[in-house]
């Protein structure tokens, strides 16, 4: 344990202690990790859950402010500068230590850091969990608006400005790693890839008995096979191809479970077309989907490449592998590097429902294929704790430190 003579910021434009999402609960099983190795940190989130639908004369301020029409004409400029509004103060608080590190975990809140810290006496710390201008064309925010290539170039310009503001760059997968160095020429050495870590204390196997009592809680036959798809209905994570799949699997005790919201419920319910073995939960708090987990027989993450995007390393896909499942997934980016050094899944082509039905009858064919189960959670133990993460991450900031010459 190193002696901490710096201080710490965690920053995101999402505050995971009112929000759900991959990134919230990675920021959450961060600050464990910290408050378990002994490292002090401080946060900057919003203090509340932002949305665009603030009163016009508001909006109208903000464009003064900011010098943008974008910010009274387009939705997620409204929603950038309601961010901004949120967040920049806290950062203008910050007192200037020996030394300051400010880990952003998008790259809105570097951007901000930026303007107000350019100094050489900070580090700054980006990590980048997916492909910030391209997810929100994915989300549909800039779809409908008549000047969509000026909300991307804007989008892309503080994605560029932030990545080039970096001192180090953490990607979550060997993807995003290439599209850093072939899209912003950033400096390969400067990049680390740590995947993503998890909860195995909260996701965990159960016992047969305890296994039973959630399918009783939730009104779940013991005999159902249920395949279990936790995925925003967003075009990137594919939930389409897992519903085809199960129309295509005649057994009638075969049922799949999605738990997530988003643009897509309603075409995916017109998919579903009456099949009242599919069955849609909307968002499910964190802190309550470890049960479905823990009931289910599969973990199921058939996400899709969509806009250039592919899936990281799926927390989903991880902790799905924790509880001791087994997991089909796309053998698309980060669950493509994990599923193949673990040998602990399945991996289907994208866009196949073929593949995935065929998969998940072979599972229910062979109870043998079990094991897979096992082999994944002991995989995830090893390789990606939240704890050992949390490790990795201080030495991080003690080699950088010590780059920048300020230790």
């Amino acid at each position: 344990m190193y002696s901490q003579n710096f201080k710490t910021y965690l920053l995101s434009t999402e505050n995971p202690n009112i929000g759900i999402g991959g990134k919230n609960t990675h920021l959450l099983l961060l600050e464990r990790g910290f408050q378990h190795i002994g490292l002090q940190y401080l946060t900057i989130y919003p203090s509340e859950v932002l949305f665009s639908n603030d009163s016009p004369i508001k909006q109208f301020k903000r464009m003064i402010k900011y010098k943008d029409r974008a910010a009274l004409l387009s939705p997620i400029f409204r929603h950038i500068y309601a961010l901004y509004d949120s967040i920049t103060p806290e950062i203008q608080k910050i007192s200037t230590p020996p030394t300051v590190i400010f880990h952003c975990h998008d790259v809105l809140t570097l951007s901000m850091v930026n303007r107000y810290f350019p100094m050489q006496q900070c580090v700054k710390i980006l990590t980048v969990h997916g492909y910030y201008t391209q997810e929100i064309i994915d989300d549909s925010l800039l779809e409908k608006s008549i000047a969509i290539k000026k909300y991307y170039n804007s989008c892309m310009n503080i994605e560029k400005d932030a990545v080039y503001a970096s001192d180090h760059i953490i990607a979550v997968d060997s993807r995003i790693k290439d599209y850093l160095i072939n899209k912003f020429s950033y400096k390969p050495s400067n990049i680390s890839i740590f995947q993503n870590a998890t909860d195995t204390d909260t996701f965990c196997p159960v016992t047969y008995d305890l296994k039973k009592k959630l399918r009783y809680k939730y009104a779940h036959k013991n005999d159902d096979i249920i395949i279990f798809v936790p995925r925003r209905l967003v075009p990137k994570n594919g939930v389409e191809y897992a519903i085809k799949a199960i129309q295509m699997i005649k057994q009638p005790y075969v049922k799949l479970v999605i738990a997530g919201d988003g643009l897509l419920r309603k075409e995916l319910e017109g998919i579903s077309n009456g099949d009242d073995r599919i069955i849609f939960l909307g968002e499910v708090p964190h802190n309550q989907i470890v049960d479905y987990y823990q009931l289910s027989d599969i973990i199921l993450v058939p996400s899709i490449t969509s806009n250039d995007i592919q899936e990281a390393t799926s927390l989903s896909m991880l902790e799905g592998m924790a509880c001791g499942k087994t997991v089909i997934c796309s053998d698309i980016g980060g669950m493509q590097e994990v599923l193949k050094n673990s040998k602990a899944g399945f991996l289907v082509p994208e866009k196949n429902p073929e593949s995935i039905a065929n998969i998940i009858q072979d599972i229910i064919l062979n109870p043998e294929l079990e094991k897979y189960g096992k082999i994944a959670r002991s995989y995830v133990m090893e390789h990606h704790s939240y704890i050992s993460y949390a490790k990795r991450l201080e030495d991080l900031y003690h080699s950088t430190m010590k780059t920048k010459g300020l230790l």
